[in-house]
């Protein structure tokens, strides 16, 4: 199950004169993790899956609440001087589900005051409303799970970039499964869902993507084919989900009104 959390108002990522502040309504990423593995700490980490996994870029290396620990509180602590703006906090692979009690807080004092979000999933995303560069961070998590454990995959804090332009409608959706089918000796078939992933291909005309171009350039240079990122089609959108994804293909064009027209295609990171 995937969910999400968005305020009644949120700034966007890349500051725009007339946007400094409002709730993300295009296509958004967040993709500058500002967090280290030195700035991380929980009270009750499994040994063999330390709080560090969550900084490593890599999913499927996880961190663990020890044995049958069902809450936590991550905690991050950004330093006395740090200058770094933040505006969004983001997990991947999680275990938590939508009955998971959650919290979200920010600020300079050691514990931040925290709200209860409510809501998880696999994937989480938590919009503040505007940019800070408050000292603590914390995330708190209380959940049975069938697991016994508390696990996730990723954790990035970091300002989030908003495209001025939305990409060309309509938007091809990626939509892909892998299925292993196997027959018994007496004629039995089976039949195991290996993955299901998903993306988008986005094209952008001529009139409309010379600014949002360079966001994406700026990203792509960041995480080029194999580094992941959070991406939200429609953060408005109570249907639309975010996902940890990476870019599959990245084709642009100079025009000859010096525009940057081309296609985007991002996939899900599995």
């Amino acid at each position: 199950m995937v969910t999400i959390h968005i305020p009644q108002t949120s700034a966007v990522g890349r500051i725009h004169p007339a946007d400094e502040v409002g709730q993300p309504t295009r296509v958004t990423v967040l993709y500058d993790n500002i967090v280290d593995e030195s700035m991380l700490s929980m009270l009750l980490a499994d040994s063999d899956y330390p709080i560090g996994n969550l900084v490593e870029e890599d999913r499927n290396t996880t961190n663990r609440t020890s044995g049958l620990i069902s809450y936590d509180t991550w905690e991050i602590d950004l330093g006395s001087g740090n200058t770094e703006e933040y505006d969004t906090i983001a997990i991947a692979g999680s275990n938590l589900s939508s009955d998971a009690l959650i919290k979200v807080g920010r600020g300079n004092s050691d514990p931040p005051t925290l709200a209860t979000i409510g809501v998880s999933g696999e994937y989480f995303i938590h919009y503040w409303d505007a940019p800070s560069t408050e000292r603590y961070v914390h995330f708190f998590a209380s959940e049975d799970t069938s697991d016994g454990y508390i696990e996730m995959g990723l954790m990035f804090v970091g300002k989030r970039v908003q495209l001025d332009t939305n990409p060309q409608i309509p938007i091809k959706i990626i939509d892909k499964k892998s299925t292993t089918m196997l027959q018994t000796g007496g004629g039995q078939i089976w039949s195991y869902e290996d993955y299901n992933s998903r993306g988008y291909e986005m094209k952008f005309i001529v009139d409309h993507f010379p600014e949002s171009y360079w966001d994406v350039v700026q990203l792509f240079q960041s995480r080029g084919y194999e580094k992941p990122f959070f991406f939200h089609l429609a953060p408005q959108d109570p249907n639309d989900s975010v996902f940890l994804a990476h870019t599959e293909k990245f084709s642009f064009s100079i025009d000859g009104k010096d525009a940057r027209p081309g296609t985007w295609v991002v996939e899900e990171e599995l």
